[in-house]
């Protein structure tokens, strides 16, 4: 749910400092009396000064959200990991349940929210040990999303994927994962790629949500499952006959065109 943001008050204080500068103006002939305020002439010094400080601490408070809105809307290039850990159960159940297609899908989601251009490497087909290729015009990283079946990623993983990024000349990374072995994380930090684990990845989910990220919130929640050979849509199947005879499997809508599966 998006949080409800906080009052501000600058545009009171700014028309309070205004008002002030009016009654100086009405009252700038009490000196000789003349003034139609000259009744309030000792005040005249404390109006001016009051209005002097309300104007001031206005102007800063307008400056002040200027600033943080155009830091707000400033694209975080090649970002995935948010600040701290979420306590999202919602949205941890819900990555739980994706498939490892829907992950690479949420994941260039994730990246497009920060202002990246993102490409597409995975999928069903020969993807080189790179899921995603991100670009941020001013640098490029490789991504590399394993599914939750694999609980715990070891080194041996992080190298794959260093091979994979010196191979396309690619000198950033990131893998996805649920968790990996401190050995992993201490290879990662040496060659530039950030591991991003579960907790990470559901924090940074919450931020895109809380972000009002339509797209992060509809793959997250509403996920489609597509054919990650040929993109049709999924239907549920059963065996027919062989030794998983009765078990049920997703298979693709186009077949026999294209007979790409996938496990309930």
């Amino acid at each position: 749910m998006p949080r409800r943001k906080k009052q501000n008050y600058f545009n009171e204080l700014l028309a309070l400092g205004v008002i002030f500068l009016i009654l100086r103006s009405l009252n700038s002939g009490s000196k000789d009396g003349t003034g139609p305020l000259a009744v309030v002439a000792p005040l005249t010094q404390i109006a001016v000064s009051l209005a002097a400080f309300i104007l001031c601490v206005g102007l800063f408070l307008k400056a002040r959200n200027w600033i943080k809105s155009r830091q707000q809307n400033r694209p975080q290039r090649l970002d995935l990991i948010g600040t701290g850990q979420s306590s999202n159960a919602e949205i941890a159940s819900a990555v739980d349940g994706l498939d490892w297609f829907q992950l690479e899908r949420l994941v260039a989601a994730l990246f497009r929210a920060k202002g990246n251009r993102v490409e597409t490497r995975g999928g069903a087909n020969a993807d080189g040990g790179i899921d995603l290729v991100v670009d941020s015009g001013s640098s490029t990283a490789a991504v590399q999303c394993k599914h939750w079946s694999k609980w715990k990623c070891g080194p041996n993983v992080v190298r794959e994927l260093i091979g994979s990024m010196k191979h396309e000349g690619i000198t950033q990374g990131f893998l996805v994962c649920r968790t990996a072995t401190s050995a992993a994380f201490d290879l990662a930090g040496q060659e530039r790629i950030t591991i991003v684990d579960r907790n990470g990845l559901v924090d940074r989910i919450d931020s895109a949500i809380d972000s009002d990220n339509e797209e992060v919130r509809r793959l997250l929640f509403a996920p489609e499952k597509l054919c990650p050979k040929c993109g049709a849509p999924m239907v549920r199947r059963t065996v027919a006959k062989g030794s998983n005879v009765g078990s049920a499997f997703w298979g693709c809508s186009k077949y026999p065109e294209c007979r790409q599966t996938m496990r309930v």
